[in-house]
């Protein structure tokens, strides 16, 4: 609205896309969560390849040199396009809270999928909480998110009743979801 520079206008346009977009994402999984929690909602079962379905995510996160420990493909009866939130959500978490970004691992066996990722210490209170909706560490506020996806997540995977998780163990943090 005034006539500044093009360098002071430039970053005003990026700060307000930024601050847009992160909004939106929010307003989204906001919407998501809700849509998900209503007696309303109706799972679309399909029979499809868990393991093509991992591939064609893990293309987006080439960058972060993610070790997939399944050489078979495994078949899974679900939602795909909830699966796909799950697997995605896992893998984001993963690559933001890693404290070794190159070592985060992808396992599907015929009943599990699991990511493992080395992490600060957590406590069981800890992995308690972070299913819980807006919860989020005080130490991870600067890193970016809402506190939603893994009680998305928990939504989804409690839909479909399948059993999930989190376990700590030496200095590694395993999500997992038993189908």
């Amino acid at each position: 609205m005034e006539n500044i520079n093009d360098e002071k206008r430039n970053h005003y346009a990026n700060l307000i896309y930024a601050q847009t977009k992160a909004m939106n994402d929010l307003v989204g999984k906001m919407i998501d969560y809700s849509r998900i929690d209503s007696t309303n909602f109706t799972l679309k079962i399909e029979h499809f390849n868990l393991t093509q379905l991992l591939n064609n995510i893990l293309e987006n996160y080439v960058l972060y040199g993610i070790t997939l420990e399944s050489d078979k493909d495994f078949y899974i009866n679900a939602d795909k396009r909830l699966i796909t939130t799950v697997i995605e959500n896992y893998l984001e978490n993963a690559v933001k809270y890693s404290t070794e970004i190159n070592n985060i691992k992808v396992k599907i066996t015929d009943k599990s999928f699991e990511v493992t990722n080395p992490c600060t210490p957590l406590t069981k209170e800890d992995i308690t909480n972070m299913w819980q909706p807006y919860h989020r560490k005080t130490e991870h506020i600067n890193i970016e998110g809402h506190g939603l996806g893994l009680a998305i997540v928990k939504s989804i995977l409690d839909m479909h009743k399948f059993k999930s998780g989190a376990n700590y163990s030496d200095g590694n943090i395993t999500f997992w979801f038993h189908f």
